[in-house]
Protein backbone atom coordinates (compact mmCIF):
# COMPACT_ATOMS: atom_id res chain seq x y z
CA UNK A 1 0.00 0.00 0.00
CA UNK A 2 1.30 3.54 -0.96
CA UNK A 3 1.58 6.32 1.75
CA UNK A 4 -0.41 9.49 1.27
CA UNK A 5 0.80 12.78 1.83
CA UNK A 6 -1.13 15.74 3.40
CA UNK A 7 -0.14 18.96 3.34
CA UNK A 8 -1.24 21.16 6.42
CA UNK A 9 -2.13 24.67 5.97
CA UNK A 10 -0.04 26.97 7.99
CA UNK A 11 -3.26 29.81 7.54
CA UNK A 12 -5.29 26.95 10.23
CA UNK A 13 -2.29 26.15 12.81
CA UNK A 14 -2.75 28.73 15.80
CA UNK A 15 -1.86 29.90 19.03
CA UNK A 16 -4.73 29.76 21.37
CA UNK A 17 -4.85 30.26 25.70
CA UNK A 18 -6.77 29.91 28.46
CA UNK A 19 -6.39 33.15 30.26
CA UNK A 20 -9.64 32.89 32.49
CA UNK A 21 -8.84 29.13 33.40
CA UNK A 22 -11.90 27.75 32.87
CA UNK A 23 -11.20 25.29 29.53
CA UNK A 24 -12.10 28.08 27.34
CA UNK A 25 -9.34 28.68 24.88
CA UNK A 26 -9.06 31.70 22.90
CA UNK A 27 -7.00 32.34 19.58
CA UNK A 28 -4.56 35.03 20.20
CA UNK A 29 -5.51 37.80 18.87
CA UNK A 30 -5.18 38.17 14.72
CA UNK A 31 -2.09 36.21 13.93
CA UNK A 32 0.11 36.84 11.07
CA UNK A 33 2.79 34.12 11.87
CA UNK A 34 3.46 31.60 14.79
CA UNK A 35 6.28 29.10 15.44
CA UNK A 36 7.51 27.08 17.98
CA UNK A 37 10.89 26.44 17.94
CA UNK A 38 12.64 23.47 20.02
CA UNK A 39 15.99 22.27 20.12
CA UNK A 40 17.90 19.82 22.58
CA UNK A 41 21.35 21.79 22.80
CA UNK A 42 23.96 18.79 22.63
CA UNK A 43 26.75 18.81 25.64
CA UNK A 44 30.01 19.26 24.24
CA UNK A 45 32.35 15.83 25.39
CA UNK A 46 35.37 17.37 23.26
CA UNK A 47 38.51 16.37 24.52
CA UNK A 48 42.38 15.36 23.41
CA UNK A 49 41.17 11.76 23.21
CA UNK A 50 38.67 13.12 20.02
CA UNK A 51 35.56 15.28 19.15
CA UNK A 52 32.32 14.63 20.31
CA UNK A 53 28.92 15.75 21.60
CA UNK A 54 25.90 13.51 23.42
CA UNK A 55 22.32 14.60 23.17
CA UNK A 56 21.57 17.50 26.09
CA UNK A 57 19.50 17.43 29.20
CA UNK A 58 17.51 20.36 28.69
CA UNK A 59 14.59 20.70 25.72
CA UNK A 60 14.57 24.22 24.38
CA UNK A 61 11.33 25.95 23.45
CA UNK A 62 9.57 28.99 22.79
CA UNK A 63 6.14 29.99 20.98
CA UNK A 64 6.79 32.72 19.32
CA UNK A 65 4.09 34.80 17.02
CA UNK A 66 3.67 37.94 15.19
CA UNK A 67 0.02 39.48 15.18
CA UNK A 68 -2.00 42.54 14.59
CA UNK A 69 -3.14 44.54 17.77
CA UNK A 70 -6.81 44.28 18.15
CA UNK A 71 -9.45 46.00 21.31
CA UNK A 72 -11.55 43.77 22.23
CA UNK A 73 -15.07 45.12 22.78
CA UNK A 74 -18.07 42.86 23.54
CA UNK A 75 -18.27 39.21 24.33
CA UNK A 76 -14.21 38.18 23.48
CA UNK A 77 -13.36 36.04 20.56
CA UNK A 78 -9.73 36.57 20.96
CA UNK A 79 -7.17 37.43 23.46
CA UNK A 80 -6.10 40.78 22.82
CA UNK A 81 -2.54 42.31 23.29
CA UNK A 82 -3.60 44.11 26.11
CA UNK A 83 -4.38 40.73 27.79
CA UNK A 84 -0.65 39.54 27.43
CA UNK A 85 0.22 42.49 28.27
CA UNK A 86 -1.38 42.04 31.89
CA UNK A 87 0.49 38.11 31.85
CA UNK A 88 3.51 39.14 31.15
CA UNK A 89 3.13 41.92 33.85
CA UNK A 90 1.51 39.70 36.55
CA UNK A 91 3.86 37.00 35.80
CA UNK A 92 0.40 34.82 35.46
CA UNK A 93 1.26 31.28 34.27
CA UNK A 94 -1.83 29.74 31.68
CA UNK A 95 -2.63 27.04 29.71
CA UNK A 96 -1.73 27.23 25.75
CA UNK A 97 -2.19 25.35 22.69
CA UNK A 98 -0.26 25.58 19.38
CA UNK A 99 -1.98 23.72 16.58
CA UNK A 100 -5.17 23.46 14.32
CA UNK A 101 -7.72 26.32 14.68
CA UNK A 102 -10.67 23.64 14.20
CA UNK A 103 -9.14 20.29 15.11
CA UNK A 104 -10.12 16.74 13.54
CA UNK A 105 -9.59 13.31 14.32
CA UNK A 106 -5.65 12.08 13.94
CA UNK A 107 -4.71 16.10 13.98
CA UNK A 108 -1.56 16.81 15.98
CA UNK A 109 -1.18 19.99 18.62
CA UNK A 110 0.71 20.52 21.45
CA UNK A 111 -0.65 21.53 24.99
CA UNK A 112 0.71 23.16 28.74
CA UNK A 113 1.64 25.93 30.39
CA UNK A 114 3.20 28.89 29.45
CA UNK A 115 4.55 32.08 30.51
CA UNK A 116 4.90 35.68 28.87
CA UNK A 117 8.77 35.99 28.18
CA UNK A 118 8.42 38.71 25.54
CA UNK A 119 6.05 40.82 24.14
CA UNK A 120 6.94 43.93 21.97
CA UNK A 121 4.63 46.27 19.97
CA UNK A 122 5.69 48.44 17.04
CA UNK A 123 3.07 51.62 16.02
CA UNK A 124 4.43 52.45 12.67
CA UNK A 125 3.76 55.07 10.43
CA UNK A 126 0.69 54.44 7.75
CA UNK A 127 0.28 50.45 9.05
CA UNK A 128 -1.50 49.36 12.43
CA UNK A 129 -0.26 48.73 15.89
CA UNK A 130 1.34 45.08 15.52
CA UNK A 131 2.84 43.45 18.34
CA UNK A 132 5.54 40.06 18.45
CA UNK A 133 5.77 37.62 21.52
CA UNK A 134 7.50 34.75 23.03
CA UNK A 135 5.78 32.41 25.16
CA UNK A 136 8.00 30.10 27.86
CA UNK A 137 6.63 26.58 28.18
CA UNK A 138 6.78 26.46 32.57
CA UNK A 139 7.90 22.50 32.26
CA UNK A 140 10.40 22.99 29.50
CA UNK A 141 8.29 21.69 26.47
CA UNK A 142 4.54 21.36 25.33
CA UNK A 143 3.21 18.10 25.54
CA UNK A 144 1.99 16.56 21.88
CA UNK A 145 -0.92 15.18 21.49
CA UNK A 146 -3.43 13.53 18.85
CA UNK A 147 -6.95 14.97 18.45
Amino acid sequence: MADTEVTINGRSIIVSLDIDNNGSFLPVACLIENGMPTSRPPIDITSKCGNGYVAGDIVDQTITGSGIAINITGTPTKESYASLYTLLQNKTVVNCIFGPAAPTTGDTYYTGNIIVENLDLTASDKDVLKFNFVFKPTAGSLVQVKY
